[in-house]
């Protein structure tokens, strides 16, 4: 199967917002936020066939990211039966949001929804 650049830049987004750093808190970004990841693999453009062959590949996919009032989080992502948990910091300064080792992203919370975007791109996550 092709992947095609659209995909590996929003799959390459993930993995930036799961290497959140830096120190800092908000208290509207604290509590535990879960990924859509059918809406990531949809965002990719691909082909009805394309889409069925990632999701057959990822299977039952899950990714939450809880952000911490002391400025800490805890990201865990489960895929193939596989589960690994990391643990950073993070820093938010008005609607910015610092990534490591890159610029600050851009972030929004509407309701129960945070969207992060970064060149054009956007992840967005729901409050669990």
């Amino acid at each position: 199967m092709k992947l095609n650049k659209k995909l590996v830049a929003l799959l390459l987004l993930v993995v930036m917002v799961f290497s959140l750093a830096a120190c800092g808190s908000n208290n509207s970004i604290v509590g535990v936020w879960k990924m859509d990841i059918d809406a990531i693999l949809q965002m990719a453009g691909m082909s009805a066939e394309e889409y069925e062959q990632v999701k057959a590949l990822v299977g039952a996919m899950e990714g939450t990211m809880e952000f911490k009032a002391d400025g800490k989080m805890v990201m865990t992502m489960t895929m193939m039966g596989q589960s690994e948990t990391q643990e950073g910091t993070y820093k938010v300064e008005g609607d910015k949001i610092t990534l490591d080792g890159g610029s600050p992203a851009t972030f929004k919370i509407n309701g129960n929804k945070l969207t992060i975007t970064e060149n054009g791109m956007s992840l967005t996550l729901t409050r669990k």
